[in-house]
């Protein structure tokens, strides 16, 4: 029984007994003491007021039935209405079997499987090298969509390529003018990857600078961003993340056989539901209807389409797609992008409340670099391939991953090198690599054939390992559910801790070698949850795309 199965248990207690429906209000933590017991239940509070009964009776109530549980030793109830369960000592060492049994599936499980999910995230602008907050959206993209899938869901990661408007203007203009050796346009971008694009362009086209301007433009405005969208593509794969769709802005604009964009074919769903508005000259979307502080222009009073004209006919192309739910991550610059989507879900779906899609913007806030922001603009980028090499995947995507997404992050490269147990990715992939080195000492001595007693691991090391990992499915399906992977390595942070204690505290293999029967039945046991361990840290080290190093 793990955790979500003890929910389902109290759960179906409450509703046989008071026919009320507290799964969404259910929820166990864990004690403040381990004497208090394995898990702690405050639903009876929850309860007294929606049941007009006493917190206490509630509790005594649902402990009696509690304990009838298989795997429930104990059951306590505390005023006003608390309630603490401990678990079987077979129940809760029989998490040692279950890991090794399930191996690498170990804390997967189906609570998405109903979800196809389209997750965009980084969507850095093909006019520069991704920096170091493109770096941490995909750490932490990658990172979800790997948690998600671990939980069964169908996860499409997904690139959006702004290769439309203005700046792609101004980053062609800007190495056209490299090529020719001329100074930049006004707000034009600075940086040697700019002069890097030109010459590459002039290698391609030996004759380019000779050609006349409007023609040279048009070969500088496709291959300048064609150009930067490659080296973005190599520097993704370099940090382990893997786009299954790179979406083109420009094709949003390009008609069909009937001479209709999808852009075109948007604005009309719009106007059809009633929400497409002339005023001045331009056409505008009502999205204050729906929380936003002010409506949307998509059509300008020149015809040309604005940048919200295409993100609408985005949305319509993902949900035409059979995506069930959108997840998008973008810079806290973007805090209006919440309300503007989720506009779009009503706007799309006038027709049907069940048709509406689970929409979430997740605003990742900004990565200084030694008190400094980064500006393709300015010229001052650190981009990812550099850092990569300054730090490493590993450093990197463990850091950005270990904070929720709207921390600011101050990033200090000299730290993240550091080969000591200050450094928490260090510390992790070290837990690892020792569980890997008794594995290894184990395998000469051939422990295995003295069996496994978990009754003998009674140290109090012992005990909180053991309860670690028990908690590891719910952190899963908690990182899953709130898109969180910080979950995921703060779990990691406390398991490595644990396991370090327990290296420190008990001795695994003498060094003496085993004296007797007994000792040896110990020595095995400690081997087994020493695997285990080493399991768990493997399996959650792989869901947010740090390696496992067998040796450091």
């Amino acid at each position: 029984m793990n955790v979500e199965d003890l929910k389902k248990s109290v759960t179906n207690i409450v509703h046989s007994m008071y026919n009320f429906d507290c799964s969404e209000i259910v929820s166990l933590t864990r004690p403040p003491k381990p004497e208090y017991g394995d898990w702690a239940l405050s639903l009876p509070l929850k309860l007294a007021s929606l049941l007009k009964s006493p917190a206490i009776d509630i509790a005594q109530s649902i402990a009696s039935a509690l304990l009838e549980l298989d795997g429930v030793q104990d059951v306590y109830v505390a005023k006003p209405g608390f309630i603490n369960l401990k678990l079987s000592r077979e129940h809760t060492t029989g998490i040692i079997s279950e890991v090794l049994e399930q191996g690498s599936s170990f804390g997967r499980n189906t609570t998405q499987s109903s979800k196809k999910i389209n997750l965009e995230f980084v969507s850095g602008n093909p006019t520069g090298p991704l920096h170091l907050a493109h770096t941490r959206w995909a750490a932490v993209g990658d990172s979800i969509a790997r948690i998600l899938i671990n939980c069964g869901a169908d996860v499409t990661r997904e690139y959006y390529i702004n290769n439309v408007g203005n700046q792609i203007h101004l980053f062609s203009e800007s190495v056209y003018a490299r090529a020719l050796s001329k100074s930049l346009p006004k707000d034009g971008y600075p940086g040697e990857y700019v002069k890097d694009i030109a010459r590459r362009i002039q290698c391609e086209f030996p004759n380019i600078i000779d050609l006349s301007y409007e023609d040279a433009i048009k070969i500088f405005r496709k291959r300048s961003w064609q150009i930067q969208i490659e080296e973005i593509k190599k520097s993704c794969i370099a940090f382990r993340v893997n786009f299954d769709v790179w979406f083109s802005e420009e094709s949003l604009h390009e008609p069909d056989r009937f001479g209709k964009s999808q852009i075109d074919k948007a604005l009309a769903r719009c106007k059809q539901n009633g929400y497409l508005f002339q005023k001045n000259g331009a056409f505008f979307i009502r999205t204050t209807e729906f929380g936003d502080d002010k409506d949307r222009a998509v059509l300008r009073s020149d015809t040309s389409y604005t940048y919200y004209a295409a993100d609408c006919a985005y949305y319509l192309n993902k949900i035409n797609r059979g995506f069930s739910d959108l997840v998008i991550l973008v810079g806290a610059d973007h805090h209006g992008y919440v309300k503007r989507f989720q506009a779009m879900s009503n706007i799309f779906h006038v027709d049907s409340e069940n048709n509406r899609k689970n929409v979430q913007v997740l605003l990742g806030q900004m990565v200084l670099l030694k008190n400094k922001r980064q500006s393709k603009r300015e010229g001052n980028v650190i981009g990812l391939s550099e850092i990569i090499q300054s730090v490493g995947v590993d450093p990197l995507r463990f850091w950005f991953c270990r904070y929720p997404i709207d921390t600011p992050i101050d990033l200090d490269e000299q730290h993240l090198k550091k080969r000591s147990n200050d450094n928490p990715v260090y510390y992790v992939q070290y837990a690892y690599a020792r569980t890997r080195s008794l594995i290894r000492s184990a395998n000469l001595l051939q422990m295995e054939k003295f069996g496994f007693f978990p009754e003998l691991l009674v140290h109090e090391t012992e005990t909180a390992l053991v309860s670690l990992l028990y908690d590891y499915k719910t952190v899963v399906i908690d990182a899953a559910r709130f898109l969180q992977p910080h979950r995921v390595v703060r779990y990691l942070e406390s398991l490595a801790g644990a396991y370090h204690k327990w290296y420190d505290k008990c001795r695994i293999i003498p060094r003496k070698g085993i004296l007797d029967k007994s000792e040896a039945e110990l020595v095995n046991t400690r081997l087994e949850l020493n695997r285990a361990v080493g399991q768990v840290l493997y399996n959650a080290l792989d869901l947010i795309g740090v390696s496992a190093p067998e040796r450091m």
